[in-house]
């Protein structure tokens, strides 16, 4: 969750940035905030399904080890 933080920093500097000098219009940055939102639930969901991929591994080895320890 430490890059999410660090990639939403970024993308408000970004703002900043592109306000100040006059490189994207305000509809522009609005496409744009509404797009790094998208991206930041997609980094946010990558992060819920590695976790359950980890987790359904670790559920795989314990029900491994229960059926031989059941033999």
């Amino acid at each position: 969750m430490w890059t999410l933080r660090t990639q939403r920093k970024a993308q408000e500097r970004a703002y900043e940035l592109l306000r100040e000098q006059g490189m994207a219009t305000e509809d522009e940055i609005d496409a744009m905030h509404r797009l790094f939102r998208l991206y930041n639930i997609e980094y946010i969901n990558d992060i819920a399904l590695s976790f359950l991929e980890v987790l359904y591994y670790i559920l795989q080895i314990v029900a491994d080890k229960d059926l031989r320890v059941s033999k």
